[in-house]
């Protein structure tokens, strides 16, 4: 069925958008949408029927005490505040949204923001997603905060930085392409920003298999690892796990240790970071439902980066010596985690989420 995405036209397609699903965790600002009359709608239809949209928020048109202006730091940015916006209150229908339905969505907008002499597009990213919109081109600007839709992370894309889309293969690539490139801006990223400025990974699919892998994130019921376990299955497996609590800042593994715990994201948000020519770089950003510390648990390697919580977390931990124990007395249930570790490696490397 043909897509078309375009501006929001009418009080009916605004109504038929509102009733859609905001996505769980998707990409709300601080605000959690400012409304039609603060900024843009825009939509995707198949056929006549509206499947997804996203709504844009002008910087300019912001009253001074919102916060997302504070949440993004915007004022920093060398370049006008009529030149940003922020990219906010993802909407979807679960059953009609595809991969292809959201990258439409997704080069509609780009490429309007583009034409209209934009420069800069904020997001505010719950950390599961993360991994994605570096993909897609957006880089951290800042550790994080509590807003009302939950912990979430500030991003900038810099529309106009070629080398950086050229280097994460971002599918808005080709979008960018049409405009000329911004030069000074990346510049001053890389010196405002050094432990954010380098990507994490980069795109290992064709663009629709990685926005179906976006699509399919959103709308797992269960975290990859505990995927195609029953209850019963689940629960057995939880028995050989051990569940922690963790604050801010608090440090859950250091390059080069030896320890060899798995952890899986129950709730809040890790860093992944290393040290390059002496400065610190974050290389990946991981939440709920997402791994970590797999190298050392199956192929007990050592640690090979710093991993610290960034937010309040809770995480589950399965230690060799019990996860062994545990495959003694099930073993069909651990050979259904291991398949759902092998299967969640593989997303994160076409996912660009791996360093």
């Amino acid at each position: 069925m043909e897509l078309q995405a375009r501006i929001v036209r009418d009080a009916e397609e605004r109504d038929a958008l509102a009733s859609l699903p905001r996505i769980a965790g998707g990409v709300p600002a601080v605000g959690d949408g400012a409304g039609s009359a603060h900024g843009t709608d825009y939509a995707v239809f198949a056929g006549d029927r509206l499947v997804a949209g996203m709504h844009l928020v002008a910087m300019d048109r912001l009253a001074e005490a919102d916060p997302r202006s504070n949440h993004y730091g915007s004022a920093r940015f060398p370049v006008p505040v009529a030149t940003q916006t922020v990219l906010t209150d993802l909407r979807a229908d679960p059953d009609q949204t595809t991969g292809a339905a959201i990258l439409c969505l997704t080069e509609a907008v780009y490429a309007d923001f583009r034409a209209g002499g934009g420069e800069v597009i904020f997001l505010s990213c719950p950390p599961y997603l993360a991994g994605f919109a570096e993909v897609m081109g957006w880089r951290r600007i800042g550790p994080g905060s509590e807003t009302r839709s939950g912990f979430r992370l500030p991003m900038a894309l810099i529309a106009g930085d070629w080398s950086h889309l050229e280097l994460v293969r971002s599918p808005l690539l080709d979008g960018a392409r049409q405009h000329p490139p911004n030069f000074d801006l990346p510049e001053w990223f890389d010196l405002e920003f050094p432990e954010y400025c380098r990507p994490s990974g980069a795109r290992a699919q064709d663009a629709i298999e990685f926005m179906d892998s976006l699509v399919a994130s959103w709308n797992a019921v269960a975290p990859l690892l505990l995927a195609d376990l029953d209850e019963e299955e689940r629960e057995g497996l939880l028995t050989a796990a051990q569940t922690i609590d963790c604050r801010a800042g608090e440090c859950l593994m250091r390059r080069g240790g030896s320890d060899r715990d798995l952890y899986l994201i129950l709730d809040g948000a890790v860093e992944v970071s290393g040290n390059v020519r002496g400065a610190r770089q974050v290389r990946a950003t991981l939440g709920a439902g997402q791994i970590f510390g797999e190298g050392g648990f199956l192929a007990r390697t050592r640690r090979s980066a710093d991993v610290s919580a960034i937010a309040p977390s809770r995480l589950l931990v399965f230690s060799p010596a019990d996860f062994e124990m545990f495959a003694q007395e099930q073993p069909l249930v651990a050979m259904k985690m291991l398949r759902n570790l092998a299967r969640a490696l593989c997303l994160r490397i076409y996912a660009g989420a791996a360093n």
